[in-house]
């Protein structure tokens, strides 16, 4: 990308190289974070855009031993279901494959949605009810982007029964899980995303996903 006149190229390349550095880790170190950090991380979070100024997200952060097995369990309760529906001669590779640093990562921190949050009084929802669901998306991204800011890594697991969490957590019933997060100092020094190492896909360049109307 080349920067015009009018750009603080110092900004856009730390910018850019922040964007580049970040990874889905699935391997951590066995050291603390602070709650302070982690507080200041959601706060950054808090911070991105929403539907409606609506701010619908609900942030958990998980310590607890008790929860966190219970969301390891699921884990491994949902990988099983999902190998099933993996083509047949890709599930060897599958069952290689990291996906989760819950077990060594220090904290988990889960990302909801709050159906009964009424501060956008309903702005911007009315045909898309799904942009509450992406507005928390978008916190979800911005806390993973500010790991990296702050020395830390995290990474996104997809692979959980929201349900199953959402009861693990103890949160209201109304709640959706959007995302949950891992956190803490990698393990790894990782050189591009991690299945791209695994040989399980590879990041494309922009060029066959952008069209021109």
């Amino acid at each position: 990308m080349t920067a015009s006149p009018d750009e603080d190229t110092q900004f856009l390349t730390d910018f850019q190289n922040l964007l580049a550095a970040r990874r889905n880790e699935v391997s951590f170190l066995d050291r603390d974070v602070s709650a302070e950090k982690i507080e200041d991380m959601l706060a950054d979070a808090n911070m991105a855009p929403s539907v409606g100024l609506s701010q619908p997200w609900r942030f958990v952060e998980v310590r607890s031993q008790e929860r966190r097995k219970a969301v390891y369990q699921n884990f491994l309760h949902a990988r099983q279901i999902e190998i099933e529906t993996i083509e047949a001669d890709k599930r060897a590779h599958y069952a290689k494959l990291g996906l989760t640093g819950l077990d060594s990562a220090p904290v988990h921190v889960a990302f909801f949605l709050d159906n009964s949050e009424q501060r956008g009084h309903g702005l911007g929802v009315s045909q898309n009810p799904l942009a509450l669901n992406y507005s928390v998306a978008l916190a979800a991204y911005t806390f993973w982007l500010t790991t990296y800011a702050h020395g830390l890594a995290s990474g996104w697991v997809s692979i959980l029964e929201p349900e199953a969490v959402t009861q693990a957590l103890d949160v209201p019933s109304d709640w959706e899980l959007v995302a949950y997060m891992c956190v803490g100092y990698s393990a790894t020094a990782l050189d591009g995303p991690d299945l791209e190492k695994r040989k399980w896909s590879r990041r494309q360049t922009l060029d066959p996903y952008f069209l021109k109307k």
